[in-house]
This record gives C-alpha cells, sequence and structure tokens, in this order.
C-alpha cells in the first residue's frame, strides 16, 4: 500500500489504476500465489481507477488519460 500511498502523498499528479483478469490464469505455484508481493494490493481500495482486462482496454486507458490531463 505504501507503494502507492507516498508518491500520492508526495506528488500531486500521481494515479492508480487497477487493472483486474478474472479469467487469468496463473502459471505461478499455489504457494507463490500466496506470497505478499501477488497479494497486497486485493484489499486496497483506494485506487482511483480499476479497469477489467477486457476486448476494449485500451479504449478505457486511453479515456482516463484524457480525464487525467484535462481535469
Amino acid at each position: 500500500k505504501e507503494e502507492i500511498e507516498i508518491p500520492k502523498q508526495k506528488f500531486p499528479e500521481v494515479y492508480s489504476i487497477r487493472i483486474e483478469r478474472n479469467d487469468w490464469k496463473s502459471k505461478l505455484t499455489e504457494e507463490e500465489k500466496k506470497h505478499e508481493t501477488e497479494t497486497a494490493l486485493d484489499q486496497y481500495s483506494s485506487f482511483d481507477y480499476v479497469l477489467q482486462n477486457e476486448e476494449h482496454m485500451e479504449e478505457n486507458i486511453e479515456k482516463i488519460v484524457r480525464e487525467v490531463i484535462y481535469e
């Protein structure tokens, strides 16, 4: 969480984006999937944007970039 919160506190134009992949089949072992580096942000709820990795994801990213630039 610090890897998101600290830059946001220091720099006003930092945005966090979570990209979720619901149908992702990871090649990690069960032990690796449970490692803190894989799970640390699962319960983090303060992302500025949350995207589903889907067919039109690039369009969604472009929309976010436009929103951020022209806020």
